[in-house]
């Protein structure tokens, strides 16, 4: 999910995102993956830093931060159900 925003909502010619308010939800994901990040390595003690996360990791924090405007998920369009708490897309094939 955060990819397919950032791919679709991104300027081709300038790479840069010209949408305020879909940059202030991609970097408040960052930011809360960053957190999850560093609560993580605070709990462990390992010496070995992993900045990896599951799939399912990003979709649900996406979840949390993207909000619905009109029964649809800002800058998702049509692409989930509008109840589905799932983070698999109602139409795979657009993600592609």
């Amino acid at each position: 999910m955060l990819n397919f925003m950032e791919e679709t909502h991104l300027n081709k010619k300038t790479r840069t995102n010209s949408d305020l308010k879909k940059k202030q939800i991609l970097d408040g994901v960052k930011r809360k993956l960053e957190l999850t990040n560093s609560q993580r390595q605070a709990e462990r003690d390992d010496s070995v830093q992993s900045n990896t996360y599951t799939e399912e990791e990003i979709n649900t924090v996406m979840l949390e931060k993207v909000p619905i405007v009109k029964g649809k998920r800002y800058g998702f369009g049509r692409l989930f159900d509008e109840g589905s708490t799932s983070t698999a897309p109602r139409h795979t094939a657009k993600l592609l």
